[in-house]
């Protein structure tokens, strides 16, 4: 099948859309939609350090990627900011994976681990207990991730969440009937405690993967 603007093959048909998109439409759309948000949101500023949160896999890299593209000319300083949890036969390799991205962009990466933080590995943490390793994951990593930005000194704190896991968090707490999630939103004004967050990809997942693809990183 032939992209909808030229005449080379479509990696891609976009559902919502319709188009059929080649490798080199698909990754310009990608990166005119991240521009739109970051500009349309007012969500980066000049002399603003930005800390990307990267774990390696195929959303945080997209994300790297795209803002480091973006954000190419301003005046603004990108670091990346890996948290290590501590999972056994797991984290090693993103975290490999996290400093050849770092590397390859020329982006300092600072890497700080649940055992230097809280005196434990996540691993440790859930050992003896009847609950989910996420449990405790989701709550540390992000007072991790926060208090690491906060001490780097940056001003925005940016996270990489596709669509399809926002729609994933929404549909879930629908069917458990947790009100109490669903009415939580982004404080209106930034808190003392914490690091805004300025940007997602705002993205199905597949996007993400294919975009990294499109860059011939990684994956």
């Amino acid at each position: 099948m032939k992209c909808s603007f030229c005449t080379d093959r479509a990696i891609i048909t976009q559902r919502h859309s319709g188009l059929h998109l080649c490798k080199k439409h698909f990754v310009e759309g990608f990166e005119r939609k991240v521009e739109g948000t970051l500009a349309c949101g007012g969500m980066v500023k000049d002399k603003e350090k930005i800390a990307v949160a990267v774990s390696g896999g195929k959303d945080s890299t997209a994300l790297l990627f795209s803002l480091h593209r973006m954000l190419a000319n301003r005046d603004v300083e990108l670091m990346a900011i890996t948290v290590d949890e501590g999972i056994a036969g797991y984290r090693d390799d993103t975290i490999k994976a996290a400093k050849a991205i770092a590397g390859q962009l020329g982006i300092e990466l600072h890497i700080f681990s649940f055992r230097e933080e809280y005196g434990y590995d996540l691993d440790e943490m859930v050992q003896g207990k009847k609950v989910a390793p996420c449990t405790f994951c989701g709550v540390f990593r992000k007072h991790c991730l926060n208090k690491a930005a906060k001490s780097l000194g940056a001003d925005r704190l940016a996270t990489g969440h596709n669509l399809d896991d926002e729609a994933q968090s929404v549909m879930m707490n629908y069917l458990k009937g947790d009100f109490e999630r669903l009415m939580r939103f982004r404080p209106w004004r930034a808190q003392p405690a914490w690091c805004p967050a300025s940007s997602r990809c705002g993205r199905a997942g597949k996007g993400d993967r294919l975009y990294c693809h499109g860059k011939r990183r990684f994956f």
